[in-house]
C-alpha cells in the first residue's frame, strides 16, 4: 500500500481485525498495534513527499511467537540504530522514544537494507501459527 496516513488506518484496521480472528489475547493484540502505529507512522511521515513509497506488513503466528515485518522502499534507515534518549524531556531533541517503546514491548528487534528495501522484523512470544500478508 501506499506510505499515506490513510494507509496506516486501513492497515491497523485489517491487523485489528485480523488478530480478533486469530484470537490474540487482548493484551497482545494492543501491545502490537501500537508497536505497527508507532513504525507504520514513522515509515509514512518520514517519506511523506515521495508518492512512490510503498509499504507491506507480514505477520507469521507460530507456536509460541509473533513476528512482524514491516518492508518499505523508502529511504534507507535502521531504527536499531537509534540511542535511547538523553537527559531531560525538556532539555533533550524530539524523537528517539518510539524505537524505544518497540523495543520494550518485542522480544528482538532487527533491520536489513535489501533489494533497495528496509526490512524491519520484530519478534514477541505468544501466539499460535497462522501467516497473513498485507500489501
Amino acid at each position: 500500500m501506499p506510505a499515506r496516513p490513510a494507509s496506516l488506518n486501513a492497515l491497523l484496521e485489517r491487523f485489528e481485525a485480523f488478530a480478533r480472528r486469530q484470537r490474540l489475547a487482548t493484551g497482545l493484540r494492543r501491545d502490537l498495534h501500537l508497536v505497527l502505529d508507532e513504525v507504520v507512522s514513522n515509515v509514512v511521515h518520514s517519506n511523506i513527499k515521495s508518492r512512490a513509497t510503498r509499504l507491506g506488513l507480514e505477520l507469521v503466528l507460530d507456536q509460541g511467537s509473533v513476528t512482524l515485518e514491516v518492508i518499505d522502499n523508502g529511504k534507507a534507515f535502521d531504527p536499531t540504530k537509534v540511542q535511547p534518549p538523553r537527559g531531560s524531556i525538556l532539555d533533550r531533541p524530539v524523537g528517539g522514544l518510539g524505537i524505544q517503546l518497540v523495543r520494550g514491548i518485542m522480544d528482538t528487534v532487527s533491520y536489513a537494507r535489501q533489494h533497495g528495501s528496509n526490512h524491519l522484523v520484530m519478534t514477541r512470544t505468544g501466539a499460535r501459527r497462522k501467516r497473513h500478508s498485507a500489501k
